[in-house]
Protein backbone atom coordinates (compact mmCIF):
# COMPACT_ATOMS: atom_id res chain seq x y z
CA UNK A 1 0.00 0.00 0.00
CA UNK A 2 1.09 3.74 -0.82
CA UNK A 3 1.70 6.29 1.63
CA UNK A 4 -0.64 7.82 -0.40
CA UNK A 5 -3.25 5.07 -0.02
CA UNK A 6 -2.43 4.55 3.54
CA UNK A 7 -3.10 9.08 4.05
CA UNK A 8 -6.74 8.67 2.45
CA UNK A 9 -7.67 5.54 4.78
CA UNK A 10 -6.54 7.78 7.72
CA UNK A 11 -8.21 10.46 6.55
CA UNK A 12 -11.53 9.22 6.15
CA UNK A 13 -14.65 9.44 8.17
CA UNK A 14 -14.87 6.72 11.45
CA UNK A 15 -18.39 4.95 10.38
CA UNK A 16 -21.62 5.70 12.85
CA UNK A 17 -21.86 2.18 13.96
CA UNK A 18 -18.50 2.00 15.29
CA UNK A 19 -18.50 5.06 17.22
CA UNK A 20 -18.02 5.02 20.90
CA UNK A 21 -18.80 8.13 21.34
CA UNK A 22 -22.06 9.37 24.12
CA UNK A 23 -24.51 10.88 22.21
CA UNK A 24 -24.35 14.59 22.89
CA UNK A 25 -27.47 15.76 25.84
CA UNK A 26 -30.25 17.48 24.35
CA UNK A 27 -30.52 21.10 24.74
CA UNK A 28 -32.75 22.09 27.91
CA UNK A 29 -32.98 26.01 26.23
CA UNK A 30 -36.80 25.04 25.12
CA UNK A 31 -37.73 23.42 29.01
CA UNK A 32 -36.56 26.29 30.48
CA UNK A 33 -38.63 28.92 28.37
CA UNK A 34 -41.95 27.00 28.88
CA UNK A 35 -41.37 26.28 32.61
CA UNK A 36 -44.20 27.06 35.35
CA UNK A 37 -43.49 29.92 37.28
CA UNK A 38 -42.09 29.92 41.19
CA UNK A 39 -44.30 29.62 43.70
CA UNK A 40 -42.50 32.92 44.97
CA UNK A 41 -43.89 34.34 41.29
CA UNK A 42 -46.88 33.06 41.57
CA UNK A 43 -47.27 34.90 45.29
CA UNK A 44 -45.92 38.40 44.25
CA UNK A 45 -48.78 38.08 40.84
CA UNK A 46 -51.62 37.49 43.01
CA UNK A 47 -50.27 40.21 45.76
CA UNK A 48 -50.59 42.82 43.22
CA UNK A 49 -53.93 41.82 41.85
CA UNK A 50 -55.53 42.04 45.00
CA UNK A 51 -53.90 45.44 45.76
CA UNK A 52 -55.01 46.42 42.06
CA UNK A 53 -58.30 45.33 43.21
CA UNK A 54 -58.35 46.82 46.70
CA UNK A 55 -57.16 50.14 44.82
CA UNK A 56 -60.97 50.01 42.15
CA UNK A 57 -63.10 49.07 45.33
CA UNK A 58 -61.99 52.17 47.32
CA UNK A 59 -62.50 54.12 43.63
CA UNK A 60 -66.00 52.43 43.68
CA UNK A 61 -66.79 53.43 46.65
CA UNK A 62 -65.48 57.06 46.56
CA UNK A 63 -67.48 57.53 43.85
CA UNK A 64 -70.61 55.82 45.17
CA UNK A 65 -70.86 58.36 48.55
CA UNK A 66 -69.73 61.41 46.19
CA UNK A 67 -73.00 60.77 44.00
CA UNK A 68 -75.14 61.63 46.75
CA UNK A 69 -75.79 61.83 51.09
CA UNK A 70 -78.12 58.87 50.22
CA UNK A 71 -75.61 56.80 48.38
CA UNK A 72 -74.50 55.27 51.77
CA UNK A 73 -74.46 52.55 52.47
CA UNK A 74 -73.39 49.89 50.41
CA UNK A 75 -73.46 46.54 50.64
CA UNK A 76 -70.47 44.54 50.10
CA UNK A 77 -72.35 42.27 47.11
CA UNK A 78 -73.34 45.69 45.20
CA UNK A 79 -69.54 46.43 46.05
CA UNK A 80 -68.02 43.77 44.07
CA UNK A 81 -70.46 43.58 41.63
CA UNK A 82 -69.38 46.96 40.28
CA UNK A 83 -66.11 45.85 40.17
CA UNK A 84 -66.22 43.00 37.91
CA UNK A 85 -65.87 39.97 40.61
CA UNK A 86 -67.63 38.08 43.18
CA UNK A 87 -67.48 38.32 47.20
CA UNK A 88 -66.42 34.67 46.80
CA UNK A 89 -63.20 34.55 44.39
CA UNK A 90 -59.98 34.37 46.12
CA UNK A 91 -58.61 37.57 44.56
CA UNK A 92 -61.45 39.57 46.18
CA UNK A 93 -60.93 37.72 49.34
CA UNK A 94 -57.33 39.19 49.31
CA UNK A 95 -57.91 42.41 48.35
CA UNK A 96 -60.48 43.24 51.44
CA UNK A 97 -57.34 41.99 53.47
CA UNK A 98 -54.60 44.60 51.92
CA UNK A 99 -53.69 47.19 53.78
CA UNK A 100 -55.29 49.80 51.23
CA UNK A 101 -58.15 48.23 52.03
CA UNK A 102 -58.46 47.56 55.70
CA UNK A 103 -56.66 51.35 56.81
CA UNK A 104 -59.68 53.10 55.21
CA UNK A 105 -63.06 50.91 55.00
CA UNK A 106 -64.75 48.63 57.34
CA UNK A 107 -66.65 45.43 56.97
CA UNK A 108 -70.17 45.97 58.70
CA UNK A 109 -71.54 42.61 59.95
CA UNK A 110 -74.57 43.13 62.00
CA UNK A 111 -75.73 39.76 64.34
CA UNK A 112 -78.97 38.36 64.24
CA UNK A 113 -82.13 39.51 66.80
CA UNK A 114 -81.87 36.95 69.53
CA UNK A 115 -84.33 34.02 68.88
CA UNK A 116 -84.58 34.95 65.28
CA UNK A 117 -84.92 31.54 62.78
CA UNK A 118 -84.16 34.26 59.29
CA UNK A 119 -80.82 34.66 57.97
CA UNK A 120 -78.06 36.90 58.83
CA UNK A 121 -78.39 40.30 57.54
CA UNK A 122 -76.01 41.16 54.21
CA UNK A 123 -72.49 42.85 54.93
CA UNK A 124 -72.16 46.64 54.05
CA UNK A 125 -69.14 48.55 53.18
CA UNK A 126 -68.33 51.71 54.91
CA UNK A 127 -65.07 54.30 55.03
CA UNK A 128 -64.39 54.24 58.80
CA UNK A 129 -64.01 58.06 59.23
CA UNK A 130 -68.27 57.68 58.28
CA UNK A 131 -69.31 55.14 61.10
CA UNK A 132 -68.46 58.57 62.85
CA UNK A 133 -71.30 60.46 60.92
CA UNK A 134 -74.68 60.26 62.56
CA UNK A 135 -76.52 60.75 58.97
CA UNK A 136 -74.53 58.07 57.50
CA UNK A 137 -75.51 55.70 60.51
CA UNK A 138 -79.06 56.61 60.32
CA UNK A 139 -79.34 55.99 56.76
CA UNK A 140 -77.43 52.20 57.57
CA UNK A 141 -79.82 51.49 60.82
CA UNK A 142 -82.52 51.95 57.97
CA UNK A 143 -80.94 49.41 55.53
CA UNK A 144 -79.98 47.11 58.67
CA UNK A 145 -83.68 47.37 59.56
CA UNK A 146 -84.99 46.85 56.19
CA UNK A 147 -82.94 43.82 55.88
CA UNK A 148 -83.84 42.57 59.44
CA UNK A 149 -87.73 43.19 59.54
CA UNK A 150 -90.59 40.65 59.32
CA UNK A 151 -94.21 40.74 59.87
CA UNK A 152 -93.80 39.78 63.19
CA UNK A 153 -91.14 41.97 64.08
CA UNK A 154 -90.96 45.55 62.38
CA UNK A 155 -89.12 47.90 65.73
CA UNK A 156 -85.28 47.33 67.26
CA UNK A 157 -83.59 49.06 69.93
CA UNK A 158 -80.86 50.38 68.78
CA UNK A 159 -78.20 49.09 71.34
CA UNK A 160 -79.23 45.49 70.04
CA UNK A 161 -77.83 46.65 66.34
CA UNK A 162 -74.42 45.33 67.36
CA UNK A 163 -71.20 43.90 65.05
CA UNK A 164 -70.27 40.47 65.15
CA UNK A 165 -66.52 39.88 66.86
CA UNK A 166 -65.12 39.00 63.43
CA UNK A 167 -65.81 43.02 62.62
CA UNK A 168 -62.66 45.64 63.13
CA UNK A 169 -62.38 46.34 66.81
CA UNK A 170 -61.86 50.13 65.28
CA UNK A 171 -65.30 49.61 63.45
CA UNK A 172 -67.25 48.30 66.26
CA UNK A 173 -66.40 51.06 68.80
CA UNK A 174 -66.37 54.27 66.59
CA UNK A 175 -70.36 52.79 65.39
CA UNK A 176 -71.44 51.69 69.19
CA UNK A 177 -70.42 55.90 70.49
CA UNK A 178 -72.16 56.85 67.14
CA UNK A 179 -75.46 54.60 68.33
CA UNK A 180 -74.95 55.98 71.48
CA UNK A 181 -74.67 59.80 70.26
CA UNK A 182 -78.26 59.50 68.07
CA UNK A 183 -80.19 57.77 71.26
CA UNK A 184 -78.55 60.81 73.51
CA UNK A 185 -80.23 63.62 71.05
CA UNK A 186 -83.27 65.48 71.63
CA UNK A 187 -85.29 65.64 69.98
CA UNK A 188 -84.23 63.09 67.68
CA UNK A 189 -83.76 64.20 63.89
CA UNK A 190 -84.31 61.35 61.89
CA UNK A 191 -83.91 61.30 57.98
CA UNK A 192 -86.77 60.22 55.79
CA UNK A 193 -87.24 56.40 55.99
CA UNK A 194 -86.38 55.94 59.39
CA UNK A 195 -88.20 57.20 63.06
CA UNK A 196 -86.99 56.40 66.74
CA UNK A 197 -89.41 56.01 69.57
CA UNK A 198 -87.45 56.58 73.62
CA UNK A 199 -89.37 54.05 75.80
CA UNK A 200 -87.67 54.83 79.28
CA UNK A 201 -83.62 54.51 78.67
CA UNK A 202 -84.44 52.42 75.21
CA UNK A 203 -84.30 54.16 71.73
CA UNK A 204 -86.61 51.78 69.27
CA UNK A 205 -85.99 52.43 65.50
CA UNK A 206 -88.25 51.76 62.71
CA UNK A 207 -89.25 52.29 59.35
CA UNK A 208 -91.91 55.10 58.52
CA UNK A 209 -93.09 52.96 55.74
CA UNK A 210 -94.64 50.64 58.32
CA UNK A 211 -96.15 52.97 60.31
CA UNK A 212 -98.15 54.63 56.89
CA UNK A 213 -98.74 51.32 55.75
CA UNK A 214 -100.11 50.41 59.21
CA UNK A 215 -102.74 53.46 58.93
CA UNK A 216 -103.83 53.49 55.14
CA UNK A 217 -104.35 49.50 56.07
CA UNK A 218 -107.50 50.99 57.94
CA UNK A 219 -109.04 53.40 56.04
CA UNK A 220 -111.71 53.14 53.46
CA UNK A 221 -111.54 53.91 49.65
CA UNK A 222 -113.99 56.32 49.78
CA UNK A 223 -112.31 58.45 53.18
CA UNK A 224 -108.99 59.94 52.35
CA UNK A 225 -106.43 58.60 55.33
CA UNK A 226 -105.43 60.61 58.42
CA UNK A 227 -102.24 62.30 58.51
CA UNK A 228 -99.48 61.18 60.09
CA UNK A 229 -97.43 63.47 61.21
CA UNK A 230 -94.12 63.25 60.02
CA UNK A 231 -90.54 64.67 61.92
CA UNK A 232 -89.03 67.83 60.67
CA UNK A 233 -85.67 68.46 59.92
CA UNK A 234 -84.23 71.03 62.82
CA UNK A 235 -84.40 74.91 62.18
CA UNK A 236 -81.32 76.65 60.85
CA UNK A 237 -80.28 79.80 62.25
CA UNK A 238 -83.22 81.77 60.42
CA UNK A 239 -86.36 82.71 62.43
CA UNK A 240 -89.44 81.13 61.48
CA UNK A 241 -91.17 84.48 61.39
CA UNK A 242 -89.55 85.48 58.21
CA UNK A 243 -91.98 85.54 55.22
CA UNK A 244 -90.37 83.60 52.65
CA UNK A 245 -91.27 85.09 49.08
CA UNK A 246 -93.69 82.83 46.98
CA UNK A 247 -91.01 82.44 44.12
CA UNK A 248 -87.58 81.21 46.24
CA UNK A 249 -88.93 77.38 45.99
CA UNK A 250 -89.01 77.45 41.91
CA UNK A 251 -86.21 79.51 41.99
CA UNK A 252 -84.12 77.21 44.33
CA UNK A 253 -85.04 74.22 41.86
CA UNK A 254 -84.46 75.61 39.07
CA UNK A 255 -80.97 76.71 40.52
CA UNK A 256 -80.39 73.37 41.89
CA UNK A 257 -80.76 71.60 38.66
CA UNK A 258 -78.58 73.95 36.82
CA UNK A 259 -75.93 73.35 38.41
CA UNK A 260 -76.15 69.60 39.45
CA UNK A 261 -76.29 69.52 35.72
CA UNK A 262 -73.30 71.84 35.44
CA UNK A 263 -71.83 69.35 38.16
CA UNK A 264 -71.96 66.19 36.20
CA UNK A 265 -75.46 65.45 37.79
CA UNK A 266 -74.37 63.95 41.02
CA UNK A 267 -76.90 65.52 43.14
CA UNK A 268 -74.71 67.01 45.05
CA UNK A 269 -74.64 70.57 45.30
CA UNK A 270 -72.64 73.52 47.50
CA UNK A 271 -74.59 75.75 49.42
CA UNK A 272 -72.06 78.49 48.87
CA UNK A 273 -73.00 77.93 44.63
CA UNK A 274 -76.89 78.14 45.63
CA UNK A 275 -76.07 81.06 47.54
CA UNK A 276 -74.19 82.73 44.64
CA UNK A 277 -76.39 81.70 42.36
CA UNK A 278 -79.74 83.27 44.11
CA UNK A 279 -78.25 86.69 45.09
CA UNK A 280 -81.40 88.32 45.28
CA UNK A 281 -82.78 86.60 48.60
CA UNK A 282 -80.69 87.60 51.92
CA UNK A 283 -79.26 84.81 54.47
CA UNK A 284 -82.29 84.88 56.53
CA UNK A 285 -84.99 84.53 53.38
CA UNK A 286 -82.73 81.99 51.59
CA UNK A 287 -82.40 80.01 55.05
CA UNK A 288 -85.92 80.01 55.95
CA UNK A 289 -86.72 78.77 52.45
CA UNK A 290 -84.52 76.27 52.33
CA UNK A 291 -85.64 74.69 55.34
CA UNK A 292 -89.54 74.75 54.22
CA UNK A 293 -88.02 72.43 51.65
CA UNK A 294 -86.67 70.09 53.81
CA UNK A 295 -89.74 69.88 55.79
CA UNK A 296 -91.43 69.18 52.40
CA UNK A 297 -88.76 66.37 52.30
CA UNK A 298 -87.37 67.65 48.63
CA UNK A 299 -84.00 68.23 49.56
CA UNK A 300 -81.64 67.28 52.47
CA UNK A 301 -78.40 68.63 53.94
CA UNK A 302 -75.50 66.79 54.08
CA UNK A 303 -71.68 67.43 56.10
CA UNK A 304 -68.34 67.75 54.57
CA UNK A 305 -67.08 65.07 57.16
CA UNK A 306 -65.85 61.98 55.65
CA UNK A 307 -65.26 63.35 51.93
CA UNK A 308 -61.44 64.15 52.47
CA UNK A 309 -61.90 67.45 51.27
CA UNK A 310 -60.60 70.56 52.20
CA UNK A 311 -63.28 73.47 52.57
CA UNK A 312 -62.59 77.05 51.57
CA UNK A 313 -63.87 80.13 54.31
CA UNK A 314 -66.24 80.88 52.36
CA UNK A 315 -67.78 77.80 52.01
CA UNK A 316 -67.50 77.81 55.74
CA UNK A 317 -69.31 80.92 56.06
CA UNK A 318 -72.30 79.42 53.69
CA UNK A 319 -72.71 76.66 55.44
CA UNK A 320 -75.39 75.72 58.33
CA UNK A 321 -74.40 74.56 61.76
CA UNK A 322 -76.59 71.48 63.49
CA UNK A 323 -75.63 69.63 65.91
CA UNK A 324 -72.81 70.08 65.74
CA UNK A 325 -72.02 69.21 62.62
CA UNK A 326 -71.77 72.04 59.24
CA UNK A 327 -73.85 71.20 56.53
CA UNK A 328 -72.26 72.24 53.13
CA UNK A 329 -74.31 70.06 50.68
CA UNK A 330 -77.49 70.36 48.96
CA UNK A 331 -79.05 67.08 47.77
CA UNK A 332 -82.62 66.57 45.92
CA UNK A 333 -84.37 63.78 47.63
Amino acid sequence: MSADDRSLLDSAPEPTGTSTQAPAKPSNTRRRSGSKPSPEQRKAARDAQAVELAERLIATLHSHRSSGGNAQPMRETDLAKACSVGVKQAVYRAAIHTKQFTSQVALLKFRKPRGSNQPSPPTWVAFKDDLANPDVVKRLVASVIQALRVPSRQIYALNSLNLRPDCSKEARATLSKTLARIAAESPLDPPPKIGFLRSNATVYAFLLEDVIGAVNEKTTSNAPPPAVPQPSPPLASASPSISIPTDFAEAFRQAFTRLDRRNGGTNFVRLLELRQALPQFDRATFDAGLNQLRRQWEFSLEAHEGLHVQISPEERESGIPEMGTLLIYVSRR
